[in-house]
């Protein structure tokens, strides 16, 4: 009786170790917009109406400089501070899908009671695809119609 209680309990204690040592699979987290991000570059394409479908890129590229950021906030702000291009501002945004984000700015109008106003963010619609979504980079781009034809605006972000 004694020596099953010995195998019974070396097993057990086997069965524990060799159990016991397996590591757990744990998934990657996934890379998320949220947070401080430093404004790369800001680059702007425009197709004429009536014109080759070749963007006018003349003079539209903003490099971004020390200090220029987006601030994807947990309470659906987004802070923005480009020096040369507007400065200081706040839109708000929401998650559309995985890879799109609705940027706009809520508008209210002096001396009109209730009147408010959703515009978008940037010279699109409002909704950017996020492309290359890293822990340290992301791509934000839109496009839209104006009067004057098609444009397209493109953010490159860095951590």
């Amino acid at each position: 009786m004694k020596n099953f209680f010995k195998i019974l309990l070396s097993f057990i204690l086997m069965s524990f170790i060799i159990f016991s040592c397996k590591k757990l699979s744990v998934a990657p987290a996934k890379p998320t917009i949220m947070g401080r991000w430093n404004i790369l570059s800001d680059s702007t394409t425009f197709i004429l109406w009536g014109s080759l479908p070749k963007p006018d890129t003349s003079g539209q590229m903003y490099p971004g400089v020390s200090g220029d950021y987006f601030n994807f906030a947990s309470n659906g702000k987004l802070y923005i501070n480009d020096h040369e291009k507007i400065g200081l501002d706040t839109a708000y945004f929401k998650s559309v899908s995985d890879t799109s984000l609705l940027i706009q700015y809520f508008y209210t109008f002096p001396n009109v009671p209730n009147a408010v106003n959703w515009y978008p963010y940037g010279l699109g619609n409002g909704t950017y695809i996020m492309t290359n979504l890293t822990d340290h980079s992301v791509t934000l781009t839109t496009t839209g119609a104006t009067p004057d034809g098609i444009v397209g605006e493109t953010f490159k972000l860095g951590r």
